[in-house]
């Protein structure tokens, strides 16, 4: 029996790690394998649990900017950064404002650093999304979110030769044309 497309194997062993904290260190894992493969073309110099000069605070994933595809020049020209973080919450339920307001501690606009995709089993609740169109609007710092389906959706994308980086772009248009001052 053949081997199944590598997105289909790193998007059933996401799936398959279990919620909650028993599998929290596995799913940071599985994420950042699966985006490693999704933007393999588009990132380089992966950090994986990379701590602040203080060692104060620990990202889950960063990475940098390393492309010429439209989405992540576009992400490097408007929000002027070269550093993206990828926060893994592992909970069962969906993201709250919480959860945001503890990513965006980490985005820092002048450190070119100033964009994060939270990558949840779920996706964020409405207060959530609302902090994130609020640090946009307030601080030019973008915060998306992604569910795990999202990142299957991209794997499948992938494989099959289409370009993951369009469900990106659909998250990007949703945020900025539905923004308020």
């Amino acid at each position: 029996m053949p081997e199944p497309p590598r997105g289909e194997a790193f998007a059933a062993a996401l799936r398959a790690v279990k919620a909650g904290k028993p599998g929290a260190r596995q799913f940071e894992l599985k994420a950042s394998d699966a985006l490693k493969y999704l933007f393999e073309d588009d990132f380089l110099n992966w950090q994986l649990q990379p701590t602040s000069d203080s060692g104060l605070h620990r990202n889950d994933l960063v990475a940098r900017i390393a492309s010429e595809h439209d989405f992540w020049a576009s992400i490097v020209r408007y929000f002027k950064t070269w550093y993206v973080i990828f926060e893994f919450k592992k909970h069962t339920r969906y993201i709250t404002q919480a959860d945001v307001y503890s990513t965006e501690k980490y985005l820092f606009v002048l450190a070119m650093r100033s964009v994060a995709f939270v990558i949840s089993r779920k996706g964020a609740d409405k207060n959530a999304k609302a902090v994130m169109r609020g640090a946009l609007r307030e601080t030019g710092k973008l915060i998306l979110s992604l569910c795990v389906e999202d990142v299957c959706a991209m794997l499948r994308m992938k494989d099959m030769g289409g370009d993951p980086n369009t469900l990106l772009f659909e998250r990007l248009d949703e945020t900025l044309m539905k923004l308020e001052r």
